[in-house]
């Protein structure tokens, strides 16, 4: 479960969200059926208070291009989670931008005694041709609809076979597709698309593509080649026991620990999106503090790539060691 200890997520901190979470939840401490029947809602449902704070801020030309939720998350002591029966998220995000503005405007919207919007602050990221506008009126465009056909994908129930009570880790809407993408050439790319990652169990991991119009869906299992050790088994000491913060942020320090591992000029450390391509390398860095058999620190300033799963793994003589990571 992805943790947020103190204020560290920018969505909810430094926002009138934070000082209204107390109350929210100790209403939510009764039964599970009361809260979930009261309190969350898909994602078109907050879609109107969200438009309205944008307006107000942005100007009448704010337009949507992205709504987002964690699958799960442990905010001081409370758990919030994305229901995969029902669709339904205790809290979504609403992104928008305007031709008067170079950042995403994102708002967070939670249902107490009607639904309330909160700004969630500027993002270290700019709006550009990339992030087009969502369309939401087709017949998969809400998420209670697109959960309904994760439910007939069988790459995707046979993962959840295979890890029962797997929640994903983190869910969008959006028009934008990465270079790269591997959807089969059959897919219809000209709509909204859905995106559920499932950081998994152990090694494995899932990302589930939902075409909001067609209801076309596609689940990509981890590439075997990501499917290595986590740690628990890694034959040598704990090479990077110092990485963090997870989740990232803005900037991931990396602490490598090359002392005492013979031949490790060979050593390599990459970053892999949860799709199996790599989108960084660190394997000079790596090899240099192998060589020299010392403690290097690095810093990734990580904001010009999109919010998901990732995989950092470190090759040495001892083997390959695996830190999974969320990038915000």
């Amino acid at each position: 479960m992805a943790s947020l200890p103190g204020c560290s997520r920018r969505l909810i901190c430094g926002s009138p969200l934070r000082g209204l979470l107390p109350l929210v939840f100790l209403l939510l401490l009764g039964s599970t059926e009361r809260s979930s029947a009261q309190f969350t809602f898909t994602a078109l449902e907050g879609i109107s208070a969200a438009r309205a704070m944008a307006v107000d801020s942005l100007g009448s030309d704010a337009e949507l291009v992205m709504i987002a939720t964690l699958g799960e998350i442990d905010l001081q002591g409370f758990a919030l989670s994305f229901d995969l029966e029902t669709g339904e998220a205790m809290a979504w995000i609403y992104f928008f931008r305007s031709d008067t503005s170079s950042d995403l405007f994102s708002v967070a919207v939670i249902r107490l005694f009607g639904f309330q919007a909160f700004s969630a602050g500027a993002l270290p990221i700019p709006a550009t041709a990339l992030l087009q506008p969502v369309t939401t009126s087709g017949t998969y465009a809400d998420s209670d609809r697109m959960v309904t056909r994760l439910h007939a994908d069988q790459t995707y129930t046979r993962y959840m076979a295979d890890l029962p009570g797997s929640l994903p880790s983190f869910i969008t809407l959006g028009e934008f597709l990465p270079d790269g993408l591997p959807l089969p050439a059959e897919f219809p790319l000209a709509q909204a698309l859905w995106t559920v990652s499932f950081s998994g169990a152990g090694d494995s991991s899932m990302t589930c593509f939902v075409g909001a119009e067609s209801g076309t869906t596609f689940c990509l299992r981890q590439p075997e080649f990501l499917s290595v050790d986590d740690g628990s088994g890694y034959r040598g000491s704990r090479r990077l026991a110092g990485t963090g913060p997870n989740p990232v942020e803005e900037e991931l320090t990396i602490s490598i620990d090359g002392r005492g591992t013979p031949g490790g000029s060979r050593a390599q450390l990459r970053l892999y999106n949860s799709l199996g391509q790599q989108v960084a390398d660190f394997n000079r860095e790596a090899a240099e503090a192998f060589t020299a058999g010392r403690t290097t620190t690095l810093r990734f300033d990580r904001r010009h790539l999109p919010s998901g799963t990732y995989h950092l793994l470190l090759s040495t003589p001892d083997g390959t060691e695996r830190v999974a990571l969320v990038m915000l």
